[in-house]
């Protein structure tokens, strides 16, 4: 038994052994003296406490010059001299924060990139020469926060990240963006429940029809910490948008564009609390949808339904076949009578440009808003952002 103090004064004295002698030399490098460890010298370019676990303990999980090049931003320094390049290394291992296969061949083969070093994987057209590669460049970086993919062939990666009896790989990603990389929506659904840290997801012009049967098939993935959601020209169908808008508990922005989602206003079932931001443009959404949509998301702060048919004239003219013009006025002034207005207490600007409405249409969208919300009806030069409530 010693005396506490005791034991931290033997505390305080091997940390001073372990860390004398250590100094800056001139290639940048740091050089360990050996005479009061009693170990070998090391080479001028090993990294900080490379044969110490007790040093790399005390200078953190990762090595310094790693730190140094994350801080720097660039390793341009790597250029300089054969040591310098040595210097930028970890283990044998480049140091590479950004595993970037946009610039084309050759590529940074995996058994020298440090892949617990990377934080954003980006894999392009030109990228690796299958999916089989670019998935293991996906599980290898497994510690990477962001995952960029545009016009890379991902078709049937779901394949690569499932191991079977509903065990999957973990995934460290906070953001994802995918960009016509051929992803369906098996592909999707499993790339999201491998990454239950996923904080925003950005598909652009993917074929993930079908994503509510993927859902259904099996568990959904969690989505816990998932707030923002952007879907464009996805080819999805109604039922298929309102599973993935109900997935996540947490979503805050949704961004839908340019697909076909007529009866999304009857098709959601319950209420999206979370919802902040809703952008649903070129979507074909006539007035009752836009109604029931923002009647389950009461706690909207901005609204964007450009390019949207709202207009109840148009529902009227679909209505009436072959009717005259005061028959369909007063089939339209029927359908306004009898709609239900949402209200949005807590928005602050909305826009409802291109979406043909006439006077007594954008007077009642004014009423769905607070006084001094910022709501735009007019796509003209000369128009001028309304006040809700102001008369205009």
């Amino acid at each position: 038994w010693r005396h506490p103090l005791v034991r931290k004064r033997d505390r305080r004295e091997t940390l001073r052994r372990a860390t004398r002698g250590r100094r800056r030399t001139a290639s940048g490098g740091l050089e360990r003296a050996c005479g009061a460890v009693g170990r070998k010298k090391p080479r001028l370019t090993e990294a900080p406490g490379d044969g110490c676990p007790f040093v790399d303990h005390l200078l953190g999980v990762h090595a310094l010059n790693a730190q140094l090049l994350r801080l720097l931003g660039s390793q341009a320094i790597a250029a300089c001299s054969r040591a310098a390049l040595r210097w930028a290394c970890v283990a044998g291992q480049r140091v590479c924060h950004r595993l970037d296969d946009s610039r084309g061949p050759p590529f940074a083969p995996l058994a020298r990139v440090a892949t617990t070093l990377v934080e954003v994987v980006q894999l392009a057209k030109d990228g690796r020469d299958s999916v089989e590669e670019r998935a293991k460049v996906l599980l290898a970086c497994s510690r990477a926060t962001a995952f960029l993919g545009f016009y890379c062939s991902l078709t049937g990666l779901s394949r690569h990240l499932d191991w079977g009896a509903g065990l999957s790989p973990y995934l460290c990603l906070r953001r994802l963006r995918l960009r016509q990389s051929g992803v369906t929506a098996e592909d999707m659904v499993q790339l999201l429940r491998c990454a239950p840290s996923l904080e925003a997801a950005v598909f652009v012009g993917e074929h993930l029809g079908g994503a509510e049967a993927a859902l259904l098939e099996r568990p959904p993935p969690p989505c816990s910490q998932l707030h923002s959601l952007e879907l464009m020209d996805c080819n999805l169908s109604t039922n298929d948008a309102t599973s993935l808008l109900q997935m996540p508990p947490r979503l805050r922005t949704a961004h839908l564009q340019a697909m076909d989602l007529r009866g999304l206003g009857t098709c959601l079932e319950r209420q999206l609390p979370s919802l902040r931001e809703l952008r649903a443009l070129d979507c074909a959404l006539s007035g009752a949808d836009a109604r029931g949509l923002l009647a389950h998301c009461p706690s909207l702060e901005a609204v964007t339904l450009c390019g949207n048919p709202l207009s109840a004239a148009a529902t009227a003219a679909g209505t009436v076949e072959e009717g005259e013009g005061e028959e369909v006025a007063a089939v339209m002034r029927r359908l306004l009578r009898e709609a239900v207005w949402p209200k949005l207490p807590m928005a602050l600007r909305a826009d409802f440009r291109h979406c043909g409405l006439g006077c007594e249409e954008e007077d009642a969208w004014r009423a769905c808003f607070p006084a001094g919300a910022d709501v735009e009806f007019s796509a003209s030069a000369a128009a001028t952002h309304a006040r809700a409530g102001s008369g205009r």
